[in-house]
């Protein structure tokens, strides 16, 4: 009781209210964190709502921290027009009202229970945090400002990233997705949409994309040549067909492509590459010689045979040696049909011995 009498007071002050609206959370009596400087370095109070109120200023507060409070709901966040951080993660929340939250720049909600989020007010947001949800939609349309969206482990089946045009950060994997539209996202340097139902993943807009996970999905194909500046890839466990070209790629180092149904791999130009993880496909010969920092190549469970006197077993240990790198690892059994190492030439029964002094560890049939 004495709690709605200080707030009848708080209203009728017009400390903190907006159009009759008054900030509030339930259960009052959990404590909270709160502050008036908008980088987050000055004074940090903590307190129940009763404390906050009796504090004033409401209007001024610019950060506020409600996490892991036991808070099951929040109201009036419009109240507080200089807001600027909101954690309100790790609660029993099921809705959140940011009608009014115009100066909203940092939003963390994650672990929850939200079905539902409309950021349309927030067009001031940079970087939204709601991972560990239970959302079906997510309206990001007004956010033109976000830099950050981490939607990860929700339900949701679309997501339109279009009007993001200042995004750098998108993790939406763990969701039910079917589209994904990042046509607009030209400053995207890293994409996470693993374990979805995605078809068909269009990054070509994404020109200074750095990482991109899309394992765990339904892919048929992906074009990641207008990529250039990729470091890191993850295209395991879809249904990638044919030749996968990751030609031109001098900045790649570590991919992972098995599990797919690949009968070949491009890999000229990718000197940069230190990692590659290619196993459970059809791919019939893999030349790895432009790869001349490779340190791990795991090929097990493919097509490479003797029978291609290109790109075959001989072919991949004598260049791998060649290269000169020490302590690395190798795996190329289970090829169908078996392909052990010969005296070529070249020599891969040499080869393979040769990289076995060098302290790499070396699996062939």
């Amino acid at each position: 009781m004495q709690l709605q009498v200080q707030s009848q007071v708080f209203e009728a002050s017009g400390a903190g209210a907006l159009g009759g609206e008054v900030f509030s959370y339930l259960p009052a009596s959990a404590v909270i964190q709160w502050t008036y400087d908008p980088n987050l370095i000055g004074p940090i109070y903590s307190g129940t709502l009763a404390d906050l109120y009796a504090a004033g200023n409401l209007s001024g507060i610019t950060g506020l921290g409600m996490s892991s409070a036991g808070i099951t709901s929040i109201s009036g966040l419009g109240a507080l027009t200089s807001l600027l951080f909101l954690d309100c993660s790790q609660n029993s929340l099921t809705n959140l009202d940011l009608t009014g939250c115009i100066a909203l720049q940092s939003l963390d909600c994650h672990q929850n229970a939200l079905i539902s989020l409309d950021a349309s007010a927030c067009t001031a947001l940079q970087s939204l945090d709601c991972h560990q949800n239970a959302l079906a939609s997510l309206d990001v349309s007004a956010c033109t400002a976000l830099q950050i969206l981490g939607c990860h482990q929700n339900a949701l089946i679309s997501l339109d990233a279009s009007a993001c045009t200042a995004l750098q950060s998108l993790d939406c994997s763990q969701n039910a997705l079917i589209s994904l539209d990042v046509s607009a996202c030209t400053v995207l340097q890293g994409l996470d949409c693993h374990q979805n139902a995605l078809t068909n993943l269009d990054a070509s807009a994404c020109t200074v994309l750095q990482i991109l996970v899309c394992s765990y999905n339904l892919l048929t194909s992906l074009d990641v040549s207008a990529n250039t500046a990729l470091t890191s890839l993850s295209a395991e466990h879809n249904r990638i067909a044919g030749i996968f070209s990751l030609a031109g790629l001098i900045a790649l180092g570590n991919v992972t492509v098995q599990n797919n149904l690949l009968t070949g791999v491009d890999l000229t130009g990718c000197g940069s590459l230190v990692s590659f993880q290619c196993y459970n496909n059809a791919i019939a010969g893999l030349n790895v010689l432009p790869c001349v920092s490779l340190m791990t190549l795991v090929a097990p469970s493919n097509r490479i045979t003797n029978a291609n006197p290109t790109y075959y077993i001989n072919n991949i240990l004598y260049d791998l040696d060649q290269a000169g790198n020490v302590g690395g690892y190798c795996n190329l059994a289970g090829q169908l049909p078996v392909a052990p190492p010969n005296v070529g030439p070249p020599d891969g029964v040499a080869a393979k011995a040769n990289l076995l002094t060098k302290g790499w560890g070396v699996a062939t049939d």
